[in-house]
């Protein structure tokens, strides 16, 4: 289940709750920060818990990103997103499955492309107290869906309060699971791109049976 889902990044706590609107100011300054990035890069640890039956996985991966193009590397999964099409491609199967990219941005498919492509409308804000961890001044803003019919209960965005980089993103559902993805490096200067590196690299895989749920006009 963890390794259908995919990828997060940033969370933490400590001292005195503001408003609503502080946090929102927050998040805006974090996400304008964020798309101002032509690209960028992370190394982060993903978590998965079951609270129900106490289980829980922890994956390292690498998540490129730049706009609405990313391409996570986790273990045994790779996930490429062009824009256009998105390949979800499962190692111990040898199958890759191919969807639209679709205009809305699931937070199972990209966190934080989630995140600052739905701050503005998506969700209700709430401020945590800011805190220090690993020598870190921190912010931590809980946000809740609009979306009743949302799966997910709350999302906690976790941010560096000087730099803006990203640090935890945890986010929690209504059967009882949590996600979180903590940030190990965040590089906002990233270069030498190959091209094609939001593409899934068919030949490297040839021999892999292919799911195509694009429609004709996709493909």
């Amino acid at each position: 289940m963890f390794k259908k889902s995919i990828l997060f990044i940033l969370c933490c706590l400590t001292t005195i709750v503001v408003t609503a609107q502080d946090a929102k100011s927050h998040i805006e300054a974090f996400v304008k920060k964020m798309n101002a990035y032509p690209i960028v890069e992370m190394n982060f640890i993903a978590k998965f818990e079951n609270l129900q039956d106490n289980a829980t996985e922890e994956h390292r991966g690498t998540l490129l990103y730049s706009g609405n193009k990313f391409r996570i590397l986790m273990g045994e999964i790779e996930v490429y997103c062009d824009g256009k099409s998105k390949w979800f491609y499962n190692k111990p199967v040898d199958e890759v499955t191919i969807f639209p990219a679709g205009e809305a941005m699931d937070i199972t498919d990209n966190p934080l492309a989630y995140i600052t492509a739905n701050y503005k409308n998506g969700f209700k804000y709430k401020q945590k107290p800011d805190r220090t961890e690993d020598g870190k001044q921190l912010k931590e803003i809980e946000m809740f869906p609009n979306d009743r019919k949302s799966n997910y209960i709350s999302i906690i965005l976790t941010f560096e309060a000087k730099s803006l980089s990203p640090y935890i993103i945890n986010y929690n559902t209504k059967d009882g699971i949590r996600y979180t993805v903590k940030v190990i490096n965040f590089a906002s200067s990233v270069t030498n791109i190959e091209d094609g590196s939001f593409i899934y690299p068919a030949q490297r895989y040839p021999n892999a049976e292919v799911v195509d749920l694009r429609g004709n006009n996709l493909k």
